[in-house]
């Protein structure tokens, strides 16, 4: 009974979160669109950066491109579904570690459903952000087996893959990790031995995923555009005073409760809908 408890909340996630991806419920958005139309473009062969500006790290691209190539009639759609199983793993990948790591199921499940259903319906799009938040996710969710003291390895090479992953989506996500990974393996060496060792594998498994990522782009000649775009470019550009960026952390978060919750309509079809948009 328990197992088909467990089997019904993830189905339930899953239908809500599919719900959110239709666009009869969220239209497709402007900076949507602009990720969704560049994946299509690497899919087609063109280089990311040598070929067209874009100041988003290469991960998003790594992971579109494969999905337009498979459905280029619906790219909008395809990449929708993509984050849909991208967040649905991790958060169930979150969900076990949080049990393992002595929580009730309740707690654990609570805290699994936190992101694809409170927060995904903020901003339910093909996001960056969301690819990154994924990737974060399973980061945290894998490191955390190594608390116990165990000296097994994946964790470390899988915590490092996808550590460089989240950098490779947001480069602040890929540094947040890489400070939580380091906490960890200082927080759990009972030796400098043990520490660099936990080091080295974390090395490793980041090394592996920025290869994938990189390797392409300096054979291709498009290292230099990649420096100018997503280094250069967002640290002069991005936030410049009076932009759409120039907020304070969480200073427009007030009035995103109120237009999303006002988003939710009137029909009572749509009031769970729009009571997870606060």
């Amino acid at each position: 009974m328990r197992r088909l408890a467990l089997v019904v909340f993830w189905v339930g996630v899953a239908l809500f979160l599919v719900a959110q991806a239709s666009p009869l419920v969220n239209r497709v958005s402007e900076d949507e669109s602009t990720l969704v139309y560049d994946g299509w473009r690497v899919a087609t062969g063109q280089i990311p950066y040598r070929d067209f500006f874009q100041f988003v790290p290469p991960g998003t691209f790594g992971v579109l491109a494969p999905a337009l190539a498979l459905f280029p009639s619906r790219p909008e759609t395809a990449a929708r579904y993509l984050l849909i199983a991208l967040l649905l793993g991790a958060s169930f990948v979150l969900g076990l570690a949080v049990e393992r790591a002595g929580a009730s199921r309740v707690c654990a499940l609570g805290l699994a459903a936190l992101g694809p259903v409170i927060l995904f319906p903020m901003a339910p799009f093909s996001l960056h952000h969301w690819f990154a938040l994924a990737t974060a996710v399973g980061a945290i969710a894998v490191l955390s087996q190594t608390w116990t003291g165990s000296e097994v390895v994946w964790p470390w090479i899988c915590g490092g893959v996808l550590t460089g992953a989240a950098g490779l989506f947001v480069q602040t996500d890929g540094l947040l990790c890489g400070i939580f990974a380091l906490l960890t393996a200082l927080g759990t060496a009972q030796s400098l031995r043990g520490l660099m060792r936990r080091l080295g594998l974390l090395f490793a498994g980041t090394v592996a995923i920025l290869a994938l990522a990189f390797v392409p782009l300096a054979f291709t000649g498009a290292l230099p555009d990649f420096w100018r775009d997503v280094v250069l470019w967002p640290l002069s550009h991005y936030r410049k005073p009076g932009n759409i960026n120039d907020v304070p952390f969480l200073g427009d978060f007030p009035e995103r409760l109120v237009g999303h919750w006002n988003a939710g309509g009137d029909g009572v079809g749509f009031l769970f809908l729009a009571a997870a948009k606060t």
